[in-house]
């Protein structure tokens, strides 16, 4: 075949190509155009779900969203809705996606509370990370100290019991440091008396839980006060006691 003739034959091919992929881009913005102006896909009143949230109330969530019933769901930006709802300090993050063929779905995952504190007569909430929010939410753990930071680290220790044992973290009804910084937990019944946090690593929290779980097994009348202060381990083996009175 000649030279000029393959060189032809080529020419044809790329501009059926290129026929083709510009046919196919304008079908494919004819159809952008039609979805993203369709009374189909317009957000219908009522039609916009949340979930998840507890702590942060649906029309405070509601009025961040910015939306206009009647709008096509295709003219909002999910990462722009989410990003203002992320921006309320009791939202740890935020999902939202499109319910075909005219709503929106909002997934909350709010900040864990894990007890309480008083300001003034103002019950507020207080996080793991030591935040604390006006408000009678949260589980029914007392914070006695009132200091920030030492409500901050109390906060994390706390986080890590529930974790350790949610069982024995339910039954604290109270927490509080006492002048040279032991943890002071309180259940319905007994005193705990911890180290200073600074001291305690993971092992010995879930140690003393199973101590006091176990001493509490053995006896007839619960002990008023537990002192676990005095406790030492080393390479597994627990030395020391703990002080327990009635």
């Amino acid at each position: 075949m000649p030279v000029y003739a393959r060189k032809k034959g080529r020419f044809r091919r790329a501009s059926r190509l290129l026929l083709i992929f510009m046919a196919a881009a304008v079908a494919v913005r004819f159809a952008w155009v039609f979805i993203t102006e369709t009374d189909f896909f317009a957000l219908k009143d009522g039609s916009v779900t949340i979930t998840g949230n507890s702590m942060v109330s649906e029309n405070d969530l509601r009025a961040l969203l910015g939306i206009n019933y009647g709008m096509n769901i295709f003219s909002y930006s999910l990462g722009e809705i989410a990003g203002r709802l992320e921006h309320l300090d009791r939202v740890k993050s935020v999902s939202v996606k499109r319910n075909f063929p005219d709503g929106i779905y909002i997934e909350i995952e709010e900040v864990n509370p894990v007890g309480y504190t008083f300001r003034g007569d103002v019950r507020c909430a207080v996080t793991e990370c030591g935040e604390i929010f006006a408000g009678p939410e949260g589980p029914p753990v007392k914070f006695i100290i009132q200091e920030k930071e030492a409500i901050k680290k109390i906060a994390f220790f706390l986080e890590r019991i529930r974790k350790k044992d949610a069982g024995f973290y339910n039954s604290i009804i109270a927490v509080d440091l006492n002048y040279r910084g032991d943890v002071i937990l309180h259940t319905h019944t007994t005193r705990l008396i911890w180290p200073p946090l600074e001291d305690l690593a993971a092992a010995d929290i879930k140690r003393n839980i199973s101590i006091y779980s176990a001493f509490n097994a053995q006896q007839e009348k619960k002990a008023k006060s537990i002192d676990f202060r005095f406790i030492t381990a080393s390479q597994g083996v627990i030395n020391g006691s703990i002080i327990a009175g009635n």
